[in-house]
């Protein structure tokens, strides 16, 4: 496939583009959230990343690993990595799928569902807060502006 080459839009630093402010305040806010997560998850001995795992198996339960991959935020290595740890801590499981057995299929083990539902109600209380900060009329707002740069960020991407 031929490179295609992005339109330039004549700016020379990111901060002379209209609304620098406001992407800067995404990425703080992005941080910030982030922070926050992994603070409330610690207690409960869990990475962003065991708990984007357990909370898509609490939501498709018996998922072939191949569809959590592409459910997360994470990349495949970090998968790979994670689910042998997971797996050891006895919260997932992890079977041949008795008809491809080529598949492993994953599933949360009780002990993984009573955390996972821990997991849950502490990132349930930081959406709440995040979204009690400005009201259902601004999350609204930044929902549909966030669907839009998402609409043309993916236009960019080469993959």
């Amino acid at each position: 496939m031929p490179e295609q080459k992005r339109e330039s839009r004549n700016y020379a630093r990111p901060w002379d583009v209209p609304g620098f402010s406001s992407w800067l305040s995404v990425v703080k806010v992005h941080h910030a959230c982030e922070a926050a997560m992994s603070q409330a998850m610690e207690p409960l001995g869990l990475s962003l990343s065991h708990y984007d795992i357990l909370a898509n198996l609490e939501r498709s339960p018996d998922l072939p690993q191949r569809d959590l991959v592409a459910k997360l935020l994470v990349g495949k290595s970090a998968v790979s990595m994670t689910l042998p740890e997971l797996e050891r801590r006895g919260l997932i499981t992890r079977a041949r799928d008795p008809v491809d057995g080529r598949i492993r299929r994953l599933s949360l083990t009780d002990a993984g569902r009573d955390l996972t539902t821990k997991a849950l109600a502490v990132h349930a209380d930081i959406v709440a807060i995040m979204m009690e900060a400005g009201g259902p009329s601004d999350a609204d707002a930044v929902a549909a502006a966030m669907g839009r740069i998402q609409v043309a960020l993916q236009a960019v991407r080469k993959d």
